[in-house]
C-alpha cells in the first residue's frame, strides 16, 4: 500500500472510531489549504537544515487551533519523516474512504454537451455501481454525443464517439 493511503487509513480508521470523520476531514482540508495559501511553507518544511520543533512550532502557530489534535500529530509525522509533500494526497485518499465508507463515490463525467438535468445520469451510473453517485462533471465536445464517465478504474464508454471507434474496429477486424 503506498504511503499516502496507509497515513489516510490510519487516520480514517481513527475518525471512524471516535465519531470525526468530518472533523478529520475539514482538518485535513484546512492543513493542505495552508500549503496552498503560502507554497513557501513546503519548501521551509522540505529544508533539512531547519530544525523539525520549528516547523512543528510554526504549523502550531499557522493552525491556530483550527485543526485537530489528530490532525496536527499527523503533520508532525510527515515533518519527521520528510513527507510534507504527501499531505495532499493523504486528504485525497481520506476523502475518498469517507465516502465509500457513506456508499456515496465521485464518478468523473465527460458529457457532449452541458445537461440541464443530470438526474437520469446519477441515476443509470448509481445503479451501476450500487452507490450514491456524486457527479463531477466536465464538457468534451469531441464526444458528438453522450458520455464517458470513469468510476474508481472503471471507464463506461457511452459516447458516439466510443461507438464509432468501436464499429471502426469491428469493421477492420471483419476484413
Amino acid at each position: 500500500m503506498a504511503a499516502d493511503k496507509s497515513y489516510a487509513r490510519a487516520v480514517f480508521e481513527l475518525g471512524q472510531s471516535r465519531d470525526r470523520l468530518d472533523a478529520y476531514g475539514d482538518g485535513l482540508a484546512k492543513a493542505v489549504g495552508i500549503l496552498k495559501q503560502h507554497p513557501e511553507l513546503v519548501e521551509f518544511f522540505n529544508t533539512p537544515s531547519i530544525a523539525d520543533a520549528e516547523k512543528k512550532t510554526l504549523i502550531e502557530d499557522i493552525s491556530e487551533g483550527h485543526v485537530p489534535m489528530t490532525i496536527l500529530r499527523l503533520f508532525y509525522l510527515l515533518i519527521d519523516k520528510g513527507r510534507v509533500s504527501l499531505l495532499s494526497k493523504i486528504k485525497d485518499e481520506y476523502d475518498k474512504m469517507v465516502l465509500a465508507s457513506r456508499n456515496r463515490i465521485v464518478c468523473q463525467v465527460a458529457v457532449a454537451a452541458e445537461l440541464e438535468d443530470y438526474n437520469e445520469l446519477t441515476e443509470y451510473l448509481s445503479g451501476l455501481t450500487g452507490a450514491e453517485v456524486i457527479l463531477e462533471v466536465s464538457v468534451d465536445p469531441s464526444l458528438l454525443g453522450g458520455f464517458i464517465a470513469r468510476v474508481g478504474d472503471r471507464i463506461i464508454d457511452a459516447s458516439i464517439k466510443g461507438n464509432l471507434n468501436k464499429m471502426r474496429q469491428s469493421i477492420w477486424q471483419g476484413v
